[in-house]
């Protein structure tokens, strides 16, 4: 009886065990959570953001943008050391190989008027300064004055281009002259009064681009000294 009773015990334990371990196995499957979602490549790829700007691209940036003619013709004054009778005028804007500079002519005062002397060119970020000219509709970077060939066409634009007149003076093309065996195109400037234009002097222009300022006498052209 004591073995039987034994026995019962035993089995009565194995089956709690067993009913125990059931519970055990279908609540661990119960709250069991799906597996957290992996990054991929594509998603890494998608949300990358570009690299922000350096100080120095904003800074370099931020400078291109503001500088101007005005700061041009400033930096030029700062750069260039020239007399009393010399001064500097902005020109707008050139290209020149396919690169876009602002243009400062230097001139100079005469006794009547002002020449043109030569044109410093400075990029549009102020970064270089280079010497050159503006020779009727040739602009070029040159240590020295370019050569052009002058026609009876663009006589006029050389001689305009070289001088700064009053607004009531004007330029007319006059002819060919030979004088001291050289030949000259020859440009009255003449000045606008009330009721008629009177005559002030004449400019005579190689076909290299040298001017010579002169006038007539009667019908005879003269070199001034």
């Amino acid at each position: 009886m004591k073995i039987k009773s034994i026995i019962s015990v035993t089995l009565l334990f194995c089956l709690a065990f067993a009913l125990c371990a059931c519970t055990n196995t279908e609540n661990t499957g119960e709250t069991t959570t799906a597996p957290a979602a992996t990054t991929t490549v594509a998603d890494t790829e998608a949300t990358t953001t570009a690299p922000a700007k350096t100080k120095a691209e904003i800074e370099t940036t931020a400078s291109a943008a503001e500088f101007t003619e005005d700061d041009a013709l400033e930096l030029v004054k700062n750069t260039y050391d020239f007399s009393d009778e010399y001064f500097f005028v902005p020109n707008g804007t050139v290209e020149i190989d396919g690169t876009s500079y602002y243009a400062i002519n230097l001139r100079k005062s005469l006794e009547n008027n002002t020449t043109y002397i030569s044109s410093y060119f400075v990029t549009l970020d102020g970064s270089n300064i280079y010497e050159g000219f503006i020779a009727g509709d040739v602009a070029e970077i040159s240590d020295s004055k370019p050569t052009i060939d002058v026609t009876e066409d663009n006589a006029v634009k050389v001689i305009e281009a070289a001088y700064d007149f009053e607004e009531n003076c004007f330029l007319t093309y006059r002819g060919v002259e030979e004088i001291d065996g050289v030949s000259y195109f020859a440009v009255d400037l003449r000045k606008s009064l009330e009721t008629n234009t009177t005559y002030l002097s004449t400019y005579f222009v190689t076909e290299t681009g040298t001017i010579v300022e002169g006038y007539y006498e009667g019908n005879t052209p003269v070199l001034a000294e």
